[in-house]
C-alpha cells in the first residue's frame, strides 16, 4: 500500500509540473498572438521582452505557413497559432503517458525471487 502513495505522488507531481510548465509556455504564446494581432511596438520592453522568449518556441514553426492578413492590417501569425495547438497537444500526451505509466501495477512491482 505505501508504494501505491509514493507512486501516486509522484505521478501527481509530474503530471503538475508538465501542466504548469506547458500552461505557462501557452500563456506567453498567447500574449504573443495578441500582441502580433494588435500590432504592438516592438520597441516597447514588454513586447520585445515577450518576443524574445517565445522566439526559441516559434523556430520550429516559422515559415509553416505564411500570416494571414485581415482588414485595416491585422495579422495573425499562422505559425504561432500552430505552435501553440502543437505545444498544448504534446503537454496533454505527456500527462497521458504519465497517468498510464502510474497506472501500470507491473512497473511498480519489485522482483521476487522464488
Amino acid at each position: 500500500m505505501r508504494i501505491a502513495v509514493r507512486r501516486h505522488r509522484l505521478a501527481f507531481t509530474l503530471i503538475a509540473f508538465v501542466r504548469s510548465a506547458f500552461s505557462l509556455i501557452e500563456l506567453v504564446l498567447m500574449v504573443r498572438i495578441i500582441l502580433d494581432f494588435l500590432r504592438a511596438s516592438a520597441d516597447a520592453l514588454f513586447v520585445s521582452a515577450i518576443h524574445r522568449l517565445t522566439d526559441p518556441l516559434l523556430f520550429p514553426f516559422i515559415g509553416t505557413f505564411p500570416p494571414y492578413e485581415l482588414q485595416d492590417g491585422f495579422v495573425i501569425q499562422t505559425h504561432a497559432v500552430l505552435a501553440l495547438v502543437v505545444y498544448a497537444f504534446v503537454g496533454y500526451l505527456i500527462v497521458q503517458g504519465i497517468s498510464a505509466l502510474s497506472a501500470h501495477e507491473t512497473l511498480w512491482r519489485r522482483n521476487k525471487i522464488q
